[in-house]
C-alpha cells in the first residue's frame, strides 16, 4: 500500500506498481507499508502475526495493526449468592488478544484455570461465530526423561461453543450451543485424529452475562472436569485415542478420561482470547474472543469443588499453594 502527495500518470503507476525496493526516500511518497517485516529477536520465524507495518517510505508512518486488550474496573455480581458482588479488574478484547511467549513454570501435570468471563450471547443461528477461545497454551510435549517429544497447539485451550457442531449422523446427538470444550494435551493443527484428546460439557452458556469458569484435570488419572458458576457440567461428547464417543447428558455423559499420563513443558506461549494454531501465533478472526475476562488464575493442582465456589468471589485466593500464575 502506497500513499502519494502527487496524481500520478498511468505510466508512473504502471512502471512502480511492482517494485518491492527501490522508492525509499521519495519526497513525492508519503507511505510505504510492505507488510513483510520479519519479527523481533525472539520471533525466529514462529508468529505468523505481527503487531506492526513499517513504513517503507522513511517517514516513520508506522501502522499499529492490532490493539492492546483494555483494561479497567469492575464489579461482578457473583452467581448463587445473596448479591456478592467481586471488585476487581478486567481485559476487554475486540478481535485482540493478550500474549505471553514466554510464560515459565505453567502446570506440566495436573492443573486448575480458573477465570470469570462475559461475551455475547449463543444462539443456532446459521450467521453464529462457530466458537469464542478464551484460553490457550501452546508447548511441547515430554516423554521419558522429560525429552521433548513434539509440538502441541492445545496443550490447554478452552473453548466457548457457539453454534452446532456436531455432526448430524452422529448418534446420541447433542447441541454444542452454549457447551464449554476443553482441550488437553492435545495437537489439532495436523491431520492425525491420534495426536487430538478434548471433551465437550454442557454448560449451557447462552446468555451475555457474568460468568465462572473453572477446569480441572488429574494427569494420572486422566479425569478432566468443568465447573460453570461453581456447578458441575456433563461432559457428553470426547475425542481420545483416534476415536469419538458421546452420550447424553440425561444419559449420565461421556467418561471424561483423556490423555492419562501424559505431561506438557512447563515454559510456553500464553494466550488469552485467541486459539494459537503455531507457536504464539497463526491466529484467526473467526476463533477470536469478543467480551471480557477477569481474574484468570493457573493452579498446578487440581482445585475441589469447595475451593473453587470459596474463592470465586475473591480477587485473591485463600492459598496460593501451586498457584502458577494470577492476573487480575
Amino acid at each position: 500500500v502506497r500513499i502519494w502527495r502527487t496524481a500520478r500518470t498511468q505510466s508512473e503507476i504502471l512502471s512502480t506498481m511492482r517494485w518491492i525496493t527501490g522508492l525509499e526516500h521519495n519526497p513525492d511518497l508519503v507511505a510505504w507499508w510492505k507488510f513483510n517485516e520479519p519479527g523481533d529477536s525472539t520471533d525466529h520465524g514462529h508468529f505468523a502475526m505481527h503487531t506492526k507495518a513499517l513504513d517503507a517510505s522513511g517517514h516513520g508512518n508506522d501502522l499499529s495493526l492490532i490493539r492492546e486488550p483494555r483494561s479497567m474496573n469492575t464489579r461482578i455480581t457473583v452467581p448463587g449468592t445473596k448479591g456478592a458482588l467481586l471488585n476487581t479488574g478486567l481485559l476487554q478484547f475486540r478481535n485482540n488478544f493478550a500474549l505471553q511467549k514466554q510464560a515459565s513454570k505453567m502446570p506440566g501435570g495436573s492443573f486448575t484455570v480458573e477465570f470469570w468471563a462475559r461475551g455475547g450471547a449463543a444462539s443456532d443461528d446459521a450467521q453464529q461465530q462457530r466458537s469464542t477461545n478464551l484460553f490457550s497454551y501452546a508447548t511441547e510435549s515430554l516423554g521419558t526423561g522429560n525429552a521433548r517429544t513434539g509440538f502441541m497447539d492445545d496443550a490447554l485451550r478452552i473453548e466457548r461453543l457457539l453454534s452446532e457442531q456436531t455432526p448430524m449422523w452422529l448418534e446420541h446427538r447433542v447441541s454444542t450451543v452454549g457447551a464449554i470444550a476443553l482441550h488437553i494435551n492435545s495437537n489439532e493443527h495436523t491431520d492425525s485424529e491420534d495426536s487430538r484428546s478434548w471433551v465437550y460439557y454442557d454448560a449451557g452458556w447462552l446468555d451475555d452475562q457474568w460468568h465462572h469458569v473453572a477446569a480441572t484435570w488429574d494427569a494420572d488419572s486422566g479425569t478432566a472436569a468443568v465447573y460453570f458458576d461453581g456447578k458441575p457440567t456433563t461432559p457428553f461428547w470426547k475425542a481420545e485415542g483416534g476415536s469419538r464417543s458421546t452420550v447424553h447428558p440425561d444419559d449420565g455423559g461421556v467418561d471424561p478420561i483423556v490423555a492419562p499420563r501424559s505431561n506438557r513443558g512447563t515454559d510456553g506461549s500464553l494466550v488469552l482470547g485467541q486459539d494459537q494454531d503455531c507457536f504464539g501465533g497463526c491466529f484467526s478472526s473467526s476463533d477470536a474472543f469478543k467480551g471480557d475476562m477477569a481474574v484468570v488464575r493457573v493452579w498446578r493442582r487440581v482445585l475441589d469443588i469447595s475451593e473453587i465456589t470459596q474463592n470465586m468471589a475473591k480477587a485473591r485466593p485463600n492459598s496460593n499453594d501451586e498457584l502458577a500464575a494470577l492476573y487480575i
